[in-house]
């Protein structure tokens, strides 16, 4: 798994100061997306043990609400388990933390997939779905496209 951006101070990307981890690889193709770039998943640095030590470090400092996870597309095919993976480890090291995912697939879809179902267990904000370059909007706090949704996992 690569990634292709990181911020250890980030106030955009779900509420609160974040850690966030823009993850290399997309197969969505969606209209109008402001990283095509991120769709490879070779793009960028390889995720490292010592990458998930400085993100883990980051992440436990008082001021920091959680970690976000965008791309690219951090349920790609190259992507989901080591993401599942990462989150079961913050979640278990820093239970107090919580964690925002970014994803073209639908929660719908997410629930019927069984290799991509367990995301479920260990995020606390799902934002679904594929960018929409028609349905852009600036009014949509956390999402590009009116269609996509913010959805509570679990109590914040």
């Amino acid at each position: 798994m690569n990634y292709c951006g990181y911020y250890p101070q980030d106030m955009v990307n779900g509420i609160g100061i974040r850690v966030s981890v823009f993850l290399s690889g997309c197969s969505h193709g969606c209209n109008g997306c402001f990283s095509p770039e991120s769709h490879n998943p070779t793009h960028g640095e390889p995720v490292t043990e010592e990458f998930i030590r400085k993100l883990l470090k980051d992440t436990d400092k008082h001021y920091i609400s959680g970690v976000s996870f965008l791309g690219g597309d951090p349920l790609h095919k190259r992507n989901y388990q080591e993401v599942i993976n990462l989150c079961r480890r913050i979640k278990q090291g820093l239970p107090e933390k919580n964690i925002w995912l970014w994803t073209g697939y639908t929660f719908a879809e997410i629930k019927e997939d069984v290799l991509r179902r367990p995301i479920l267990d260990v995020i606390d904000v799902l934002v679904d779905g594929k960018f929409v370059q028609e349905l852009k909007s600036t009014n949509t706090p956390f999402r590009g496209s009116s269609n996509q949704k913010i959805i509570k996992i679990k109590n914040l």
